[in-house]
């Protein structure tokens, strides 16, 4: 039911041949990556029964058939059969918000893409191959390039963001260079302000003979806490924080750059 004369004609043979080569490299390394998913859609079937999950999971279980078997007929159904419902699945809607079993639906869509690349590796169909791998970097890049195929990332993609990579060396150097005194000064002048608050809290407390050792005793925990916080404002702090953020931006304008890469490979 595969279709052999699928072409990339916006391809160099040579992208072609490295993507085939740094994909999965090893057929043990497929069967590995095989049964790691299968063992992932299993722990969450357990938590959430839907035909989705199923489906996928079923698929992944003849993916794995396929890769024991001998008889070339029994590997071909079972390859047919994980085929059909992993094409089903990729028809999912892969910008919804709504997650299914804690994973978003375009996690399950470029799963889906890499059991549809397995389908083609273990036939031999190398440019069905190439494209379900371009089709996981479409609908969920991040996974693409972290999980099934990094080496296809730092071969193919990463040298092709390297106006990115420069755009996070530059901000990253601003964050090393800035002191953020005045963001220190700004922490500090709030803690101060609750200081204050407190302050005045006691004053009023001391006035009621009832309820004075109840209220210091908490004003005395809350003094503590706010020494805690002071000693904690640091230009380190901050300069971590900032840097967090900025890897955060950096991995999104990496995701978006993957996506629009392999769409233009693909058109």
């Amino acid at each position: 039911m595969h279709n052999t004369n699928i072409t990339i004609n916006s391809i160099d043979p040579d992208t072609i041949k490295l993507i085939l080569e740094v994909a999965v490299p090893i057929v043990e390394e497929l069967v590995k990556r095989i049964a790691d998913n299968q063992s992932l859609i299993k722990n969450i079937l357990e938590k959430v029964d839907q035909i989705l999950l199923r489906d996928i999971s079923s698929a992944f279980d003849a993916l794995n058939d396929a890769t024991l078997t001998n008889n070339e007929a029994a590997k071909e159904r079972r390859l047919n059969y994980a085929e059909e419902q992993l094409l089903r699945c990729t028809g999912l809607n892969a910008n919804s918000k709504n997650n299914i079993g804690k994973y978003s639906p375009a996690y399950w869509v470029g799963l889906s893409h890499f059991g549809l690349f397995t389908v083609s590796k273990l036939r031999g169909d190398e440019i069905l191959a190439v494209r379900h791998v371009l089709k996981t970097y479409v609908a969920d890049p991040e996974t693409a390039r972290k999980n099934h195929f990094p080496e296809v990332y730092n071969k193919v993609f990463l040298p092709k963001c390297g106006d990115i990579k420069k755009w996070y060396d530059e901000k990253l150097a601003e964050i090393d260079k800035d002191n953020y005194g005045w963001r220190v000064l700004g922490d500090r002048a709030l803690i101060a302000g609750k200081g204050l608050g407190l302050g005045a809290l006691a004053l009023l407390a001391m006035q009621n003979q009832n309820t004075k050792h109840a209220v210091l005793h908490n004003m005395k925990q809350s003094f503590n806490e706010l020494g805690e916080e002071w000693g904690e404002v640091s230009p380190e702090k901050h300069r971590d924080e900032m840097k967090e953020k900025l890897l955060i931006e950096y991995q999104e304008k990496l995701d978006n750059k993957c996506k629009i890469i392999a769409h233009s490979m693909l058109s």
